[in-house]
């Protein structure tokens, strides 16, 4: 419980003490390809064109339309 606590004091959210005990035992933690921990609440935070035949708006559409019919949770982000 203690774990628990100091966690959420750090913003690190930890569901239930059985996950940090299994924790505990790991040695190694595999993170997301950018290294990091998320928050659970997925963003775009920049769109870039790497061809100036495609403006940012376009792109966005392009992506749009893509994640249209996905059940990817990461597909569904706008929507919640």
């Amino acid at each position: 419980m203690v774990g628990i606590g100091k966690g959420a004091k750090n913003g690190i959210l930890i569901k239930n003490s059985a996950a940090l005990e299994k924790l505990e035992k790991a040695n190694v933690l595999v993170v997301d390809k950018t290294g990091t921990i998320t928050e659970g609440k997925p963003s775009v935070s920049e769109v870039v064109s790497a061809n100036d035949k495609f403006a940012e708006k376009d792109i966005l559409q392009i992506a749009a339309s893509v994640n249209k019919n996905s059940t990817h949770p990461l597909a569904q982000a706008n929507d919640r």
